[in-house]
């Protein structure tokens, strides 16, 4: 059962929802855009370009340049920015002393796959060839951008390009056919489902490429990856296939479904969350002991 705070918050969103429905994508880019947390006294912003590419680096008084938390957004490839989960990241780089780097990757349906995550590989090669190492690294991406991680890393994989040490995924995107249950279309307080949708993003994509639709992907020599889904959501089904896909392939990873929580709640600040935050702190730093002692 949620609490106060996390039941205000799940009505905003729900709010959200519907005002999407009546709400130009402009509009509700400018409203995403003003979502954007205030960042504390400590921490300092730079913005720069890789490649027609936004990046905003963020640094705490602990953060260490060869560490890198890459943060891809959410937004169902349309909307969004990476302010939006500033909060989350500052929360893992406080302890793990990463610098946390957000990709604004250029968005639907001004641009189309592949360019949201060929943005990101662009950013990802760019970092390390200023000194990020990748052993000492995370991709962490929610919704839309749990799915672009997965394609930079199946890509990276297969084109000899280095992969950081683990991957944090909430509740990611990865193909088409996979049917929500009831419960999941009633409850879900972020997304709609309409059917099998086409998504701008995708319209020129192959139905059959696995860096569009990672659940066609194998992953094998994969990193260690964590995995969030709610039980309340639409793309619950997703995560259950990809951690199939996953077990198939024998990839060191772990799961965590939430039965109160909404569609990518890793982003969320409200207490419910916090033990998953926590999990996924521990993660990424076991990731790196594991590093050293190979």
């Amino acid at each position: 059962m949620l609490g106060e705070k996390a039941l205000e918050m799940e009505k905003r969103l729900r709010f959200i929802k519907e005002k999407r429905k009546h709400s130009s994508l402009s509009e509700m880019r400018e409203f995403q855009k003003n979502r954007a947390i205030t960042l504390p006294p400590d921490a300092k912003k730079e913005v720069f370009n890789v490649a027609d590419v936004e990046v905003e680096k963020i640094t705490l008084p602990n953060s260490k340049e060869e560490s890198a938390l890459i943060y891809i957004h959410g937004g169902g490839f349309r909307n969004g920015f990476a302010s939006n989960g500033y909060w989350l990241c500052m929360e893992i780089a406080k302890v793990t002393g990463q610098t946390i780097y957000g990709i604004n990757y250029r968005l639907a349906p001004e641009y189309t796959y592949p360019v949201a995550f060929m943005d990101s590989l662009s950013v990802w090669r760019s970092l390390m060839r200023n000194g990020v190492k990748p052993e000492l690294s995370t991709f962490i991406g929610t919704s839309a951008g749990a799915t672009i991680a997965l394609s930079v890393s199946l890509y990276a994989r297969d084109h000899g390009i280095p992969l950081p040490s683990s991957i944090v995924l909430s509740s990611p995107y990865v193909g088409r056919g996979i049917i929500p249950t009831e419960h999941e279309i009633e409850n879900d307080a972020i997304l709609d489902w309409n059917g099998e949708e086409d998504n701008p993003y995708f319209s020129t994509a192959d139905y059959d490429d696995p860096y569009a639709y990672p659940i066609l992907g194998d992953y094998f020599l994969f990193p260690k990856v964590k995995l969030f889904a709610s039980e309340k959501e639409i793309l619950k089904g997703h995560s259950d296939k990809l951690a199939e896909v996953f077990e198939r392939d024998k990839v060191d990873y772990s799961y965590s479904v939430d039965k109160d929580l909404w569609h990518a709640f890793l982003n969320a600040d409200v207490p419910e969350n916090m033990k998953y935050v926590e999990e996924t702190i521990g993660f990424i730093i076991s990731s790196f002991s594991e590093n050293k002692e190979k």
